[in-house]
């Protein structure tokens, strides 16, 4: 099947049309991709403003809490009597309203005093003096920094910022509550995770809220962070089909780093596409599809009218000429489809001609002795050789070659085309044909031996008028052998033989007809028999001559001899002349 033209076609293009589908549903599955991607980062920035807001609302509400406890002359009477007990209750309730994680008292040359958390850090100092000084001069301040390993959100504020007696921290863990609290506020199904950097620079990730594997994630992580650290913008991070935001948080220890990864699931963002994936790939089979098989009806089309022309071709293999191929279409198939036909036509004209040549004599147009034969054979196999007869006739023009040779070959072709004329139109429709250069062969249905011997006579006549050629009188004499069926023979060959055996008696005994005999055949076996033993009986001298005397009758002597030759033929014996001279004369032997 794959051997056809058609096929090809089909193939070749449902091939083109399935790899550029392919090619359109990746380049739209990838560019959709692409777009998803961007909307990613776009959202995760929008995301990471989400949490900016948060933590300047969680911010903002630490500072004004803060103030209102400053403020407090319970809280200012604690510290200048140094009624600890009393000021660490009143920061436990700050913390409860809160819900901070830890509160730091500190005096105002910043050792810590009270801790919230219920550690041992008293009369430690605090380690970000860079936030002590901030806060002098702006009235508090806020960071992101690390104590005992762990991220806190904090704001420093004085107590009595004209004159500092003390300082107070509020902070709070950013923990998974935190985060929680996040993914209300967003869209999106995003992940939000902190790593920090410890003073031994180990980064620690203290929620599990990341969606990728840690240890295979943390290294490609930490390789991003000192870029984003170094141009303190955010960066992106694609890894395993998530999207990271990476976006660096200032602390006041430069010495550490803090980040907060925002991540997105590409695989959760193509989700509300797969539908429509699902629906062009539905879309693609069925075009395809359908393609497949308009292609294949569109390259049978096309096809088509060379498989007529391949059918054409073998009926022209098998010599028949009589259909033409339809013409299926004006453009160029169909041009070449037209021009096959004329070409079909000539072929049939020339193997029509040449049919004819093969079959025909060219200066007489009538049919040889191949056509007559075959003819005859068709003829006698219908026929019936207890009621049916035919007979033929072996016509030889006499003294043909002296005319050819006398009054040249242009002459006796125009003699032999005469003489096919007249008993091709003075005879009642015989079946009429060149058998030879000199000979002509006729068949006649349905005749007797009377009959025939009658209608001799009368084609005898039709040669008592001379032929006119080129202004020149020809007298022409014919002799006719004549064999009969089923007398002389049931087949062709044997009919045609016998004829031409009984035209040699007609010579012989110089008749204008014979009828063929038994006894008349030169060519029986043992004529042709004698003719190779003739040649063998010179070589071994088996020829003899015998002399004949002549006397005369008067004189009573011998005048003359006679020489009469004889064959010692070594399985016939004597042979006599009239045995094996005519033999020897039509062999060319009588010269030896």
């Amino acid at each position: 099947m794959l051997k056809s033209f058609q096929s090809k076609i089909g193939l070749f293009y449902s091939a083109l049309l399935g790899i550029v589908q392919i090619t359109v549903f990746i380049l739209v599955y990838y560019t959709t991709q692409e777009n998803v991607f961007q909307k990613n980062i776009d959202q995760l920035l929008f995301s990471s403003q989400v949490f900016n807001h948060q933590i300047s609302d969680l911010t903002r509400e630490f500072k004004n809490k803060g103030y209102e406890l400053v403020g407090q002359p319970q809280f200012i009477d604690a510290i200048t009597h140094q009624n600890y007990q009393a000021l660490k209750k009143q920061l436990m309730s700050l913390k409860h309203s809160l819900d901070a994680d830890q509160i730091l008292y500190m005096t105002h040359d910043n050792h810590i005093i009270i801790n919230t958390d219920g550690k041992e850090v008293l009369h430690a100092q605090f380690p970000y003096q860079e936030i002590i000084s901030k806060a002098k001069t702006q009235g508090y301040t806020e960071s992101v920094f690390i104590i005992d390993n762990e991220a806190y959100e904090f704001v420093l504020m004085p107590v009595n910022p004209t004159s500092p007696i003390g300082w107070i921290g509020l902070g709070m863990k950013i923990n998974d509550l935190l985060l929680n609290e996040f993914k209300k506020l967003t869209p999106l199904k995003v992940s939000l995770s902190f790593a920090y950097q410890s003073n031994f620079g180990k980064w620690n990730y203290p929620t599990e809220l990341l969606d990728l594997k840690q240890d295979e994630f943390k290294p490609i992580l930490e390789s991003v962070i000192q870029g984003v650290n170094d141009s303190q913008s955010p960066d992106y991070l694609k890894h395993q089909g998530m999207v990271t935001l990476i976006m660096p948080i200032q602390t006041p220890d430069t010495t550490q780093n803090v980040v907060v990864l925002l991540q997105y699931s590409l695989s959760d963002s193509m989700a509300p596409y797969r539908s429509l994936m699902m629906g062009l790939i539905a879309i693609s089979i069925l075009a395809l599809s359908i393609s497949l098989i308009a292609t294949f009806l569109i390259a049978k089309r096309i096809t088509r009218p060379f498989k007529k022309l391949t059918q054409a071709i073998k009926r022209i293999e098998a010599s028949d000429y009589s259909l033409p191929v339809e013409v299926l279409d004006q453009g160029e198939i169909g041009q070449l489809t037209e021009t096959f036909n004329h070409m079909m036509e000539g072929i049939a004209r020339r193997e029509e001609k040449i049919q004819f040549q093969i079959h025909h004599d060219m200066i007489t147009k009538l049919p040889n002795r191949f056509y007559f034969e075959d003819y005859l054979k068709k003829h006698l196999a219908q026929l019936n050789p207890e009621k049916d007869t035919c007979i033929i006739l072996l016509l030889s023009i006499e003294r043909f070659y002296e005319i050819n040779h006398c009054l040249g070959h242009c002459v006796g072709d125009q003699l032999i085309h005469a003489i096919a004329l007249r008993l091709k139109h003075r005879l009642n429709n015989p079946s009429l044909a060149r058998f030879s250069s000199s000979n002509f062969i006729l068949h006649f249905e349905n005749k007797t031996l009377d009959e025939a011997r009658q209608l001799i006579e009368n084609i005898v006549d039709l040669f008592h008028e001379p032929f006119t050629i080129y202004n020149t009188s020809i007298d022409i004499h014919i002799q006719i052998g004549l064999s009969c069926y089923p007398n002389h023979g049931y087949h062709p060959a044997q009919l045609m033989q016998h004829a031409d055996v009984a035209l040699f008696r007609a010579k012989q005994i110089l008749q204008p007809y014979a009828i063929y005999a038994a006894s008349y055949d030169p060519a029986s076996v043992n004529q042709l028999s004698l003719m190779s033993e003739l040649r063998k009986g010179l070589e071994a001298n088996e020829f003899e001559l015998y002399y004949q005397p002549i006397v005369n009758l008067k004189t009573q002597e011998i005048d003359h001899v006679e020489a009469l030759i004889r064959w010692h033929h070594p399985i016939n014996g004597l042979m006599l002349p009239h045995q094996f001279i005519p033999l020897a004369e039509e062999t060319g032997h009588i010269k030896q």
